[in-house]
C-alpha cells in the first residue's frame, strides 16, 4: 500500500515511520529506503526476544533489531524504550540492546 501511496504522495514530507520493527529484512529495509520512511524501534524484543525468534523463520531474527541496517541504508531510526509498558523506566538497557542487539538473558 505503501508504493500506491507514493504515485500520488511524496513520502518523504510525510514524514511517516514504520514502528516496532523487530525482524525487518533487508529488502523491507531497501524498499522502506527508496519510500523515504523512517523506522522507530523499542525495547519489547530485549525481554520478548526468544518469543520473536520462535514465533518467525529461521533466520528472521539473525539482525533483530535491525538497526545497523537500516542505518547503513541511510534511513532515519528513532528508537525508544516502550515507558514501562513494555521496557523499564531506565533509558540505558534501551540503549544498550539497540547498539549490542543482545536481549534478555544473552538471547
Amino acid at each position: 500500500i505503501f508504493e500506491q501511496v507514493a504515485q500520488q504522495y511524496d513520502l518523504r514530507s510525510l514524514r511517516w515511520s514504520i514502528a516496532h520493527l523487530n525482524t525487518g529484512s533487508p529488502q523491507t529495509l531497501e524498499r522502506m529506503r527508496k519510500l523515504g520512511l523512517a523506522y522507530t524501534v523499542q525495547m519489547g524484543p530485549y525481554f520478548e526476544g526468544l518469543a520473536i525468534r520462535d514465533a518467525n523463520p529461521p533466520g528472521a531474527t539473525d539482525n533483530s533489531p535491525p538497526v545497523r541496517l537500516a542505518l547503513d541504508k541511510g534511513l532515519v531510526v528513532a528508537g525508544g524504550t516502550d515507558s514501562t509498558r513494555i521496557g523499564i523506566a531506565g533509558v540505558w538497557h534501551a540503549i544498550e540492546y539497540h547498539i549490542t542487539g543482545i536481549a534478555s538473558g544473552g538471547s
